[in-house]
C-alpha cells in the first residue's frame, strides 16, 4: 500500500514525529514498481524542509505578522478601518494566514486528525474550528492547542517538563507540539518495545452495569469468538442469570442418571456424578463456541470490486484474510472427536445421547436466557442513559462485590486489556484540553477563554464573553460542535446563543452529568447558581435543576461530550426546559374543553408551577455528521477547509488520501452495493444520515476544499482494538491529507481561483435570488410595507394586521381569560421609525433594477448554488 502499513507506518511515524519531513511525497508513499509521472507545474516540485511534529516551533508564525496581531479576533484585526477602504497588507496577510476546519464524525477515526491539523498549523493561524462526534474530539483539542499558541505568543509558556509516568497516562504539552504528543502516546513511543496496550480503548471504560455487554461486543472487536460465547454467560441480568445458571448446575445431577447403562452401581454414584460434570463441561466448552465461530467467521474481503475489473493497482489485503481460521476450526473438530470418544467410554451410546440432548437443551436455556437479558436491559435502557460507556470515573467499584467480581471475571477472559491508562475519555480530555491551552491541570477550559485568547475571568465581569457571544467575530478562536436533541428532533449548535438572544433557558440535574464529565467540570457548570425545584413532566418527581451556563461560562468539555454520545455506545445526555405547569387543553380546532365552570388544564391546575421536560442529547453525527456549512460565507475572506472520511472506491484501492476537485470535474467511479440485503440497508441508513452534508458537497467550489481520508473495513469506524500499526498508518494519512491542504491553499495561485470560483457561484445565486425578490415586491402587501422613499413609515398598516389578530381566537400562546378573544402572537414591530427606510433601501435595487440574470449565469459553475433561509443557531 502507498501509505505505509503495519512495522513501516511506525517507522515513518516516528521519523514525522521527531525528524520531520521534507513536503516529499515519496517520503510518505510507495508505489514500488510503477513510474510516477509528475505533471508539469506539479505543486510538489518544490520541496520545502518541514521540522518535526514534535517540535514547539515548527508551529510558530511569529513571521506572518508582526507581533501578537495575528492572533487577535477578526473584528478587531479587520473591522477597525471602516468604510470601504482596501485591506492594508497586514491586513492582507492576516487573512492568508488565517483557516477553518470542520472534521467528519468516525469514532476512533479521530486518530487522523490530530496530526492533519498539526500540518495545518504549520502555516495556518485557526479562526473557525468544528466538528461532530469524533470531530469534535479533534475540533476541541485543536482550538486548546490554538490557544495554547496564542498564550505562548503572549508571553504566557507553561513548563512542559514531563516525567516517564505522566507521559503514559497521556499528559501533553502546550501547544501543538502538545496535539502531535497525542499521536505518540497512543501509538506507544514512550515504550516501543513493550506490549500492545491499546491505551485507546482504555479510554474507553463502561459503566459497571454495561460492563457485562461491554466485554461482548469487545470480544467481538477482537475476533474472540470462543471467548465471546462463553462470556454470554456472565453478561445478563440476574434474573436471566438464573434461567441460565441454575439448570446448567442441576443438568449434571439429570444427566448422572444415564451412568447406569456402561458403569453400574446405581445413579447415585459419586464417581459418575462427577463424570457426568466433567463431560458436560467439556461438551459446553466446544459445543457453544463451535456456533458462535461458524456464524461470526470472517469473510474474506475481495481485492477486487463485484464487476469483476481488476484493481489496477495492487492492494494489501486486511487482516481478516490472516486469522488462523484453519487452525482454529481444526482444534474445535478434534475437541469435539474427544469429547464423544470420552463420553462413550463413560456413559454408553445411550447415556452419550442423553448427555447431547442435555446439552441441546442447555445451549437453548443459554441463548434464551441471553435474549431475555438483553430484553431487560433494553427495557431498562432509561436508567442508563441509554449507553455503556458514561466517559467519567471508573467502571467498577473496588469496595463492592460486583467491582470484585468484574475484575475477576476481565482477568480470566483476557479480552479487555489491562489497565495501564486510569483516565476515563472524559476526564482524559478535560485534563488534555488543560495541558494544550497550557493552564493548570485542575483548570476547566471554557469558551470565553477560546474566546478572549485566555485572558477570561469566570462569570465575565468585564463584559468580553458576552460581547463575543453576540458577534462572532470578536472570538479569538471560535469553536463551533455539533449535537442532536431527540425530544425536539433537531440539530443542536453548540455553544447555544445567549439566553437573552435565544429567549430560552435550558437546566441540568448535577447527579444527570455524574459519570459522564468530571465532578470539576460539574462544580464550574453550579458555580454561583441557585438551584430550582420543579416537578419532572415524565415522572412528577421533585428534582433539583441548575441553570445551564452561559456560552461563555460553558466548559468545553461539555459540548465535546454531548457531540461524541454514538447512540448505544457513549450514553446520552439530560436537560431540561422549563414549561408551563397548566395550559388550557384545546380541540383541534383551538377551542378550551371545560366541564361546567371548571376549565381543563394540563398538566396541573391553573396557576400551577412549572415544570421541567427533559431532553436528550446524543451524536452530532445523527443530524449533521460534517458540518462544512458552519462558517460559509459567500465571499470568504479565507479557506474552509474540510476533513472528510470514506471508503476506497472501485479502482482506487491503492489511494488513502484524496483531495477532491471541482464539480465539474470527472466523478469517481463508487463501489458497488454487495450481495447481501445488509449491504443495502447500510446504504439506506448512510445516505439518510449524511445527504444534508453530501448535497453540500457537490456544491461548486467546494469540493476542492476537502481531503478524503478513506479507511478500510478494520480502520477506524467503531474498532476499537486498534493495533499500534493500524493508529499509525490513519495518522499518516492524516499527515498526508494536511499537508496537500497546506500546500493547495498556500498558493495564492490556488486560493485566488477558489475566490474567483466562489464569486460566480455567489453571482449565480444572488441573480436568482434579486428575481424571485422583485416579482414579489409587486404583490401590495409588500407594497404598503415597504414604503418608497420619502413616503413615511407604515405604522398604520402593522396596526391594523395587529387588530385582526387580535380578534381571531387562534391563540399562540392561550393566555386570554375563557369568555375573551385571545391576544394577538407576539408582534415582532421595529424599535424605530428607522427601520422602515433602512429597509427600503436594502430593496430598492431589487424593487427597480433589472440585471440582466443570464450574463451572471451563463457558464456560472454548476449545479447551481439555491440562496436559502435557514436557522443560524
Amino acid at each position: 500500500m502507498p501509505v505505509p502499513r503495519n512495522d513501516a507506518a511506525i517507522d515513518v511515524l516516528s521519523t514525522v514525529l521527531t525528524q520531520g519531513h521534507h513536503d516529499r511525497p515519496a517520503e510518505l508513499v510507495d508505489y514500488l514498481g510503477y513510474e510516477i509521472r509528475e505533471p508539469d507545474g506539479w505543486l510538489w516540485h518544490a520541496q520545502q524542509p518541514q521540522p518535526p511534529l514534535q517540535q514547539a516551533d515548527a508551529y510558530d508564525l511569529a513571521d506572518a505578522v508582526p507581533g501578537a496581531r495575528l492572533h487577535e479576533s477578526p473584528g478587531l484585526m479587520l473591522d477597525t478601518s471602516g468604510g470601504t477602504a482596501p485591506f492594508t497588507a497586514e491586513q492582507q496577510e492576516y487573512c492568508r494566514r488565517s483557516l477553518d476546519v470542520t472534521m467528519k464524525g468516525g469514532t476512533t477515526s479521530g486518530v487522523i486528525y490530530p496530526l492533519a491539523l498539526c500540518e495545518l498549523a504549520r502555516h495556518f493561524r485557526f479562526r473557525n474550528l468544528g466538528g461532530a462526534s469524533a470531530g469534535a474530539i479533534a475540533a476541541s483539542l485543536a482550538a486548546a492547542a490554538e490557544l495554547g499558541r496564542t498564550r505562548r505568543a503572549t508571553g504566557a509558556v507553561r513548563d512542559d517538563t514531563r516525567n516517564a509516568e505522566q507521559i503514559a497516562q497521556g499528559r501533553l504539552r502546550q501547544g501543538f507540539a502538545g496535539l502531535s504528543d497525542v499521536l505518540a502516546w497512543l501509538t506507544q513511543r514512550d515504550r516501543p518495545n513493550g506490549p500492545q496496550e491499546f491505551r485507546l480503548v482504555q479510554l474507553f471504560k463502561p459503566t459497571l452495569a454495561g460492563l457485562p455487554l461491554f466485554r461482548v461486543l469487545a470480544a467481538a472487536m477482537r475476533g474472540q469468538f470462543v471467548r465471546g460465547a462463553l462470556l454470554l454467560l456472565v453478561s445478563l441480568d440476574v434474573k436471566a442469570l438464573a434461567l441460565t445458571l441454575v439448570p446448567f448446575v442441576l443438568a449434571p445431577l439429570a444427566l448422572s442418571a444415564a451412568a447406569p447403562w456402561q458403569w453400574g452401581g446405581g445413579w447415585l454414584s459419586v464417581g459418575n456424578y462427577w463424570w457426568s460434570v466433567l463431560l458436560l463441561w467439556l461438551a459446553f466448552g466446544w459445543a457453544i463456541p463451535l456456533v458462535a465461530l461458524w456464524f461470526t467467521r470472517p469473510q474474506r474481503t475481495p481485492s477486487q470490486p463485484p464487476s469483476g475489473f481488476e484493481e489496477p493497482v495492487p492492494v494489501q489485503l486486511p487482516p481478516a484474510e490472516r486469522r488462523p481460521w484453519l487452525r482454529m476450526m481444526s482444534l474445535v473438530v478434534v475437541c469435539a472427536l474427544a469429547w464423544v470418544l470420552a463420553a462413550h467410554y463413560a456413559l454408553g451410546w445411550v447415556g452419550l445421547l442423553i448427555s447431547l440432548i442435555f446439552l441441546v437443551a442447555e445451549m437453548a436455556f443459554v441463548l434464551i436466557g441471553f435474549g431475555i437479558g438483553l430484553v431487560w436491559f433494553s427495557s431498562t435502557a432509561k436508567d442508563h442513559r441509554f449507553g455503556l460507556i458514561g466517559g467519567s470515573g471508573q467502571a467498577t467499584d473496588a469496595g463492592t462485590w460486583r467491582g470484585r467480581l468484574a475484575r475477576l471475571v476481565d482477568s480470566a477472559a483476557g479480552v479487555l486489556p489491562d489497565t495501564t491508562v486510569e483516565a476515563n475519555l472524559t476526564d482524559w480530555l478535560t485534563g488534555a484540553m488543560a495541558d494544550l491551552a497550557g493552564f493548570d491541570a485542575d483548570e476547566v477550559l471554557r469558551f470565553g477563554h477560546l474566546w478572549t485568547g485566555g485572558d477570561y475571568t469566570p462569570g465575565d465581569p468585564d463584559g468580553s464573553g458576552r460581547r463575543a457571544a453576540t458577534t462572532a467575530r470578536l472570538r479569538s478562536i471560535n469553536l463551533e460542535l455539533m449535537s442532536t436533541e431527540l425530544i425536539r428532533h433537531a440539530p443542536y449548535r453548540f455553544p447555544l446563543p445567549p439566553v437573552e438572544a435565544s429567549g430560552e433557558q435550558l437546566w441540568f440535574n448535577p447527579d444527570d452529568l455524574a459519570g459522564l464529565i468530571p465532578a470539576r467540570v460539574i462544580a464550574a457548570m453550579t458555580d454561583g447558581a441557585a438551584p430550582l425545584q420543579v416537578r419532572a413532566l415524565a415522572t412528577g418527581a421533585e428534582i433539583s435543576l441548575y441553570p445551564f451556563p452561559q456560552p461563555w461560562d460553558l466548559p468545553v468539555v461539555f459540548a465535546t461530550r454531548a457531540s461524541l454520545a454514538l447512540p448505544g455506545l457513549f450514553q446520552a445526555v439530560r436537560l431540561y426546559e422549563l414549561r408551563e405547569g397548566s395550559t388550557p387543553v384545546r380541540t383541534e380546532f383551538g377551542a378550551r374543553l371545560g366541564r361546567g365552570a371548571t376549565e381543563l388544564r394540563w398538566p396541573g391546575a391553573d396557576g400551577a408551577a412549572q415544570v421541567a421536560q427533559e431532553l436528550w442529547l446524543t451524536d452530532g453525527g445523527v443530524t449533521s455528521n460534517f458540518p462544512i456549512h458552519l462558517f460559509d460565507s459567500p465571499l470568504p475572506l479565507w479557506p474552509t477547509v474540510g476533513i472528510d472520511l470514506g471508503s476506497h472506491p472501485a479502482g482506487a484501492g491503492h489511494q488513502d488520501v484524496y483531495l477532491l476537485g471541482d464539480a465539474g470535474a470527472a466523478k469517481e467511479l463508487g463501489t458497488p452495493l454487495g450481495r447481501a440485503m445488509s449491504s443495502f440497508l447500510a446504504a439506506v441508513i448512510g445516505t439518510g444520515l449524511q445527504w444534508r452534508d453530501t448535497a453540500q458537497l457537490w456544491m461548486p467550489a467546494f469540493q476542492a476544499r476537502i481531503a478524503v481520508v478513506r479507511q478500510r473495513s478494520y480502520e477506524g469506524g467503531n474498532n476499537l482494538f486498534m493495533t499500534t500499526d493500524d493508529i499509525a498508518s490513519l495518522a499518516l494519512r492524516g499527515v498526508v491529507a494536511g499537508m496537500r491542504l497546506r500546500r493547495r491553499f498556500a498558493s495564492d495561485a490556488q486560493w485566488e481561483r477558489q475566490q474567483w470560483l466562489r464569486l460566480r457561484v455567489a453571482a449565480e445565486s444572488l441573480a436568482g435570488f434579486s428575481d424571485r425578490l422583485r416579482v414579489s415586491l409587486r404583490e401590495q402587501a409588500y407594497a404598503r410595507l415597504i414604503p418608497a422613499p420619502g413616503a413615511g413609515e407604515p405604522w398604520d398598516v402593522l396596526d391594523a394586521i395587529r387588530d385582526q389578530l387580535a380578534g381571531h381566537a387562534d391563540p399562540n400562546p392561550p393566555a386570554a381569560p375563557p369568555d375573551a378573544p385571545d391576544p394577538a402572537v407576539y408582534w415582532y414591530r421595529p424599535e424605530t421609525s428607522a427601520f422602515f427606510g433602512e429597509l427600503g433601501t436594502l430593496l430598492e435595487p431589487a424593487k427597480h433594477s433589472e440585471p440582466q440574470s443570464g450574463v451572471l449565469r451563463d457558464g456560472a459553475p454548476r449545479p447551481f448554488a439555491e440562496l436559502r433561509q435557514v436557522p443560524r443557531d
